[in-house]
């Protein structure tokens, strides 16, 4: 007598590969507040793997609200960076509607800590030696280091001698993004894609059922046949599934 079993993997490859994507890549592109000439702040700005809402301030700083990074760590780089990458992208080329004199520029201080600053910025124009990437061209550029921030009395529009031309200079501030419910388009693609990879498994295992021959001493069920089918369980399955 014979009898007909099939055999059940754990779990797609194609799944695992959708799961891992999605926790990995699947991450919304930064969201401008307010105009390109008058922006209020920036959303979804990703900080070495975590994504900050950034408010641009005159009034604020030193807030325990907001995120304090320390001057000159790579934190504080990398968010500079980050948040210029950003304003260029998203086609800032000035503040509070104010185009930037020639001679002038803009400063967005980070840290959120009296004292020495990162900051990003631009300028007014381009001068290749040192490089200074021009507002006008939504070119911005960090960090620039040792931006003294005493009070919040020392943010807006300041020129370095009487009559000059005036810079502005602003607050930064980073606070986490709180976790969102709504899925992105990417996350949804990669689940259907895992899904329609489980379906096919499904579909193939009932192509092609094992014939598994009776014996005194049955496969205990839910166990794999030794030497039949392979199957993704452990974590280097998933991480080769995922390459």
């Amino acid at each position: 007598m014979r009898s007909r079993t099939y055999v059940k993997g754990r779990i797609s490859p194609l799944l695992a590969f959708a799961l891992i994507a999605v926790s990995s890549f699947a991450m919304a592109d930064p969201t401008l507040l307010g105009t390109t000439t008058d922006p209020t702040g920036v959303d979804g700005v990703v900080v070495d793997g975590t994504t900050y809402n950034v408010t641009f301030s005159t009034t604020t700083f030193n807030s325990p609200l907001y995120t304090q990074f320390a001057y000159n760590s790579q934190i504080s780089f990398d968010a500079t960076t980050s948040l210029a990458a950003a304003l260029t992208s998203l086609g800032v080329t000035a503040f509070a509607d104010v185009p930037v004199p020639a001679g002038a520029g803009i400063f967005l201080a980070v840290d959120n800590t009296f004292g020495l600053n990162n900051a990003a910025g631009c300028f007014h124009e381009f001068n290749p030696s040192p490089a200074e990437p021009p507002c006008s061209q939504a070119r911005w550029f960090g960090p620039f280091s040792q931006f003294p921030v005493n009070s919040a009395d020392d943010f807006g529009f300041y020129s370095n001698e009487p009559g000059g031309p005036a810079s502005l200079f602003e607050a930064a501030l980073f606070a986490p993004a709180a976790p969102t419910s709504v899925p992105e388009p990417a996350m949804l693609s990669l689940l259907t894609l895992g899904l329609a990879g489980v379906g096919f498994m499904r579909r193939r295992r009932n192509w092609f059922p094992l014939t598994i021959a009776a014996s005194t001493s049955a496969t205990p069920r839910g166990c794999f046949a030794s030497g039949t089918v392979g199957h993704y369980g452990s974590s280097q399955d998933v991480k080769s599934a995922s390459r």
